[in-house]
């Protein structure tokens, strides 16, 4: 069993990028493969498939998907090497459990924002999501996208995979998972053909709506002024009400600043209990608003936060401050004189 499984385990292939294609057409494919009616679906919204693979089997899933669909593709590349022997990874996999870590990786989506519909591939390690997914996670704000889990494993089904991917991602669309086990790799395309027909993707003019509802912000900090989104959520549009409004803003962890401000804010969304870098969140357990501008050695929050916006500017500033400063903001191009970064 275990030199059967060891065939199957290759070394990552270093992607830095995401990398396009083209959905097949009706003159390429063959019998058993998409309807035209769900590829058009695909082709309304900007698709991403990113994954993570040790040994090659959730790449050759995210490939044939991105084969069968079109889109971007992106390997979550982790700067550790895992190494090529099965008990040794399996072993590092579950210390990085038992540690909660957050394994650095080598590479970025650039351009994550432009995404509403994200693939996240996966193997089953241990039991649950690889730490590494967890680190991809953490780095971007999935406000407003719909997100699709695909599972590859050896005898286990999904384990406790997409519970935790729900708990890391909070209150956003997760639709239903695909699960691939080692005998279903190389054999059943069918079941990856008829998973991808009955998605049911929300119609993309409802995206392109909520992006172009965003309302850009100002946020004036020691005279100088930094560029930001609020979303189109309840939550914003509350706060996007009291601005201009200065906040008394403190560091805290060495990855965010936080305040209170003047008036609640009616929470109709969970939260979350993570952060992507230039997240504008609230925290309805204490009434402030925060800014976060690194990922830390303590990447998970004690209280939920909602993300209500979003810094788009760069985030050096934040690394400069000092532990107590007022940071005003305002509706953009309301306020003049400032020194713009």
């Amino acid at each position: 069993m275990v030199s059967l499984a060891l065939l199957m385990f290759a070394l990552f292939a270093i992607g830095y990028g995401a990398v396009k294609v083209n959905a097949a057409t009706s003159e390429n494919r063959g019998r058993n493969t998409m309807s035209d009616a769900q590829i058009n679906i695909f082709k309304e919204h900007k698709v991403l498939i990113a994954y993570f693979s040790w040994s090659g089997n959730t790449r050759k899933i995210a490939r044939e998907i991105q084969q069968k669909i079109g889109g971007d593709i992106f390997e979550i590349v982790p700067v550790k090497n895992y190494g090529t022997d099965f008990h040794a990874a399996v072993e590092e996999a579950r210390k990085e459990l038992a540690a909660n870590a957050r394994p650095p990786l080598k590479n970025r989506v650039a351009n994550i924002k432009d995404y509403d519909v994200v693939f996240i591939g996966f193997p089953n390690w241990v039991g649950t999501l690889p730490m590494p997914v967890h680190t991809f996670l953490e780095q971007y704000s999935f406000e407003g996208k719909t997100v699709i889990p695909f599972c590859t494993h050896g005898s286990g089904g999904l384990g406790d995979t997409v519970e935790s991917l729900k708990k890391s991602l909070g209150n956003i669309n997760i639709l239903e998972p695909l699960s691939l086990g080692r005998e279903e790799i190389d054999g059943d395309r069918d079941k990856i053909t008829d998973w991808l027909n009955a998605l049911k993707i929300p119609a993309a003019a409802n995206a392109a709506q909520g992006n172009n509802a965003n309302t850009p912000i100002e946020i004036v900090i020691n005279g100088k002024k930094i560029k930001g989104i609020l979303n189109d959520t309840p939550e914003a549009a509350t706060f996007r009400a009291m601005l201009p409004q200065t906040v008394s803003m403190g560091a805290f962890g060495g990855r965010e600043y936080y305040g209170d401000i003047k008036e609640r804010i009616n929470d109709t969304t969970q939260g979350k209990l993570n952060f992507a870098d230039g997240d504008i969140t609230y925290c309805p357990s204490n009434n402030t608003v925060a800014i976060f501008y690194a990922q830390t050695s303590r990447p998970n929050l004690t209280m939920r936060v909602i993300t209500i916006g979003k810094v788009t500017d760069d985030l050096l500033i934040f690394h400069n401050l000092s532990d107590s400063v007022n940071m005003t903001f305002s509706i953009a191009n309301k306020i003049e004189g400032e020194q713009t970064l």
